[in-house]
C-alpha cells in the first residue's frame, strides 16, 4: 500500500514527534512542543503535512510560511520506508500547494555535516543559497540558552 499524504493535526503530534526522533531530528527546540507546534500549524496549515501508510505516520514535512518564501521544517522518512520516493512525494506535494498559493520560492537549512539530504535536495533542484550565515536570538524564557 502506497503512502497516503495529507494535513497534519494536532493530534498527529505523538506520533510525529517519535518518527522525529527515530529519524535523528534534535528536538531541543522550544517550537518542537505540543504547543509549539499547534501554534505553527494554526498559521500554516496549508503547509504541513504527514504521509500515513497502514494506519502509521511514515513520513512528515513541515512548511512555514514567512509572506515572501515557504521554509521547510523536519523533512523526515521513516527508516524501514526510506529510499522509496516518498520523501520526494512530500516535497512535490508541498511546493505544488506553495505554487497554487502564488508562493515563488522554497528554502531549507541542512546542517553541514547531513550530507544525504543536501544531496537530497541537490537533487530536486535546489541550490546553496551563498553568502548567508544562519543567526539565531532566544527570546527571554523561550530557548535553552536562558
Amino acid at each position: 500500500m502506497d503512502a497516503v499524504i495529507r494535513g497534519y493535526t494536532d493530534e498527529d503530534f505523538d506520533a510525529v514527534r517519535a518518527l522525529w526522533l527515530a529519524c535523528g531530528l534534535e528536538m531541543d527546540d522550544p517550537a518542537d512542543s505540543r504547543e509549539g507546534m499547534a501554534r505553527f500549524r494554526a498559521r500554516n496549515a496549508s503547509f504541513c503535512l504527514v504521509a500515513g501508510r497502514e494506519g502509521h505516520i511514515c513520513g512528515t514535512v513541515m512548511g512555514g510560511y514567512d509572506g515572501r518564501r515557504v521554509w521547510l521544517h523536519h523533512l523526515a522518512v521513516a527508516p524501514e520506508c526510506q529510499a522509496q520516493g516518498l520523501g520526494r512525494r512530500l516535497m512535490v506535494e508541498l511546493e505544488r500547494r506553495a505554487a497554487a498559493a502564488g508562493i515563488p520560492a522554497l528554502n531549507c537549512f541542512v546542517t553541514e555535516d547531513n550530507r544525504r539530504g543536501t544531496g537530497f535536495y541537490r537533487h530536486l533542484g535546489y541550490e546553496e543559497l551563498k553568502g548567508l550565515i544562519p543567526l539565531r536570538k532566544w527570546l527571554a524564557g523561550q530557548g535553552t540558552d536562558t
